[in-house]
């Protein structure tokens, strides 16, 4: 069996951690480590994690450090940072519930990859409310995935998120700085298309919980694109995804084929609006549906992308 080391970044999710770690525990047909680090919780989250130690010693390790609290992000850099044997690596949150197969259909999609190429799978999902009563599922992409959309729009959901070796790699590379980017699972999308391949599958292989506490949600409903079109008019997102690419280039840049060079200087470092949006008209940037790059143009035309 393939080993997979599972990455679970916690903050307070004493409310649902236990249902995680069960449905971790659950999956089919892997060799299953669970790597969890906490970023300072109040609540009895860190008293879960000890029973679920003393209960599963061999396959629950908590990560501890001397690095101060300081996101989601961080905290999973913190936790790919640390040495692994395993295969394949996998990015969890503490309040979802898994689908027993998700670890083993990542898996034999990642096989079908070259061992040396960097590789990203990701599912679709289903939603659940707080008490994972059904709500809804992702949507279907229209377009495939690939570099031209990782540059402007994140569809990596870090909790349906499995990696292989060359990706953790480049991930855990030293120097990188969590405040430059969005989130982690945006920059291993970046990594994976420029450099290597992202596998999608439709399927959904986890239930997305939605509740109040959610760190970033699946961006649908009414309240949530009400919070975000407030971000987009009052400038608190403005330039974030820029920066991010602007940090890609710092860090990659050299390393990017020429076209992919020439697409990201013009859509961030060309300082040209018009440029951008001639990438976007011609499709070498992209939404993953029509509305999105209705929505890109706007932000790339006024630079608040």
């Amino acid at each position: 069996m393939s080993a997979v080391q599972v990455l679970l970044a916690t903050y307070n999710g004493g409310a649902y951690l236990a249902q995680q770690l069960d449905s971790i525990l659950a999956q089919q047909c892997v060799e299953l480590s669970i790597l969890l680090r906490d970023d300072g919780s109040t609540d009895n989250t860190l008293a879960i994690v000890a029973d679920y130690q003393q209960r599963y010693p061999q396959q629950l390790q908590l990560l501890r450090d001397e690095h101060p609290a300081a996101g989601a992000a961080a905290n999973f850099l913190h936790l790919l940072a640390a040495e692994s044997t395993a295969d394949y690596v996998a990015f969890c949150d503490q309040d979802d519930v898994w689908l027993p197969d998700r670890l083993l259909v990542a898996v034999q999609a990642l096989q079908a990859i070259k061992a040396d190429v960097p590789a990203l799978y990701f599912s679709a999902y289903l939603t659940g409310n707080a008490q994972l009563e059904p709500v809804g599922r992702s949507l279907l992409f229209q377009r495939p995935p690939g570099f031209g959309n990782a540059l402007v729009q994140n569809i990596v959901i870090g909790a349906t998120t499995v990696i292989n070796r060359p990706l953790w790699q480049m991930l855990r590379e030293p120097g990188l700085d969590a405040r430059e980017m969005i989130m982690h699972d945006w920059w291993a999308y970046l990594l994976a298309s420029a450099f290597g391949r992202v596998i999608y599958d439709p399927e959904p292989r986890i239930i997305y919980r939605q509740h109040v506490a959610n760190v970033i949600g699946t961006g649908q409903g009414l309240n949530k694109r009400w919070r975000r079109l407030q971000g987009f008019f009052n400038g608190s997102d403005a330039g974030r995804a820029g920066r991010q690419a602007r940090y890609f280039w710092q860090r990659h840049g050299q390393q990017l084929s020429a076209a992919q060079q020439q697409l990201l200087q013009d859509v961030y470092l060309s300082g040209s609006g018009l440029k951008a949006l001639r990438c976007l008209l011609t499709r070498q940037v992209y939404g993953m549906r029509g509305r999105d790059d209705l929505v890109l143009a706007l932000r790339l035309l006024l630079g608040r992308h």
